[in-house]
Order: C-alpha cells, then structure tokens, then sequence
C-alpha cells in the first residue's frame, strides 16, 4: 500500500537532505575569517573552468592524494569543496592525515552562496 508513496518520500528525503547540508555549510562559512582561510576547490580542471569560487585553489582530488599539496598552507583552515561533497569528504580526510586543519563544506554552491568576502 504505501509502496506508491515510496518514490515521493525518497525525493522529500533527498530535498531535506539537501537543505541540511547547506544549512550545514553556511554554519561553517559563517564562522571563517577570510583572512585565515584557504579555499581548495577538489573537482577536475573543466568543472573549475565552468564555476568556481572566487580566489579559490584548484587541485583536483587524484593529483591531491598523490602529493599534490606545494600550494597548500599549513597556517591556514583549508575549505574543501567539489560538486557534491563526496570528494571533498575524501580529500578533507586524507589531508588531515597529514596534518592539515582542513573542513569539508561540500559543494561549490555552498561556498559561492554562503562565503561572506
């Protein structure tokens, strides 16, 4: 019976989630001084031509995990961001194991909406 419903709930569950996670970045964003922070944009070279923050870095998630980390500041809070929060996930874990302070505030949206300049 509730079976017909189950397309309509997975998408209301999918929008809720969606609210959440920029509800969730903008928390995040709020609380940043620009001045103390590094923006590390982990999507391919074409999807950062398309859009991209402003004054963000672009280093994509493979050349990241294999070292790709000279233009990185060690001083600073990195805030990671891609297209939907999978790979910045990825990229915030593997870069604070090797020491950065880094925080993943999932997509690129989420940073050109929510960054206050």
């Amino acid at each position: 019976m509730f079976e017909q419903y189950l397309p309509l709930m997975l998408v209301g569950l999918f929008i809720a989630y969606r609210i959440y996670k920029s509800k969730k970045a903008k928390a995040l964003l709020a609380n940043l001084n620009p001045n103390d922070i590094q923006l590390v944009d982990v999507r391919t070279e074409s999807e950062f031509a398309a859009i991209s923050a402003p004054n963000s870095l672009n280093i994509p998630v493979q050349s990241l995990m294999t070292g790709n980390t000279k233009s990185l500041d060690k001083n600073k809070t990195l805030v990671v961001y891609c297209a939907s929060g999978m790979r910045s996930g990825s990229a915030v874990m593997w870069l604070k194991k090797q020491g950065y302070n880094a925080i993943n505030v999932g997509t690129v949206g989420a940073v050109i909406k929510h960054l206050n300049p």
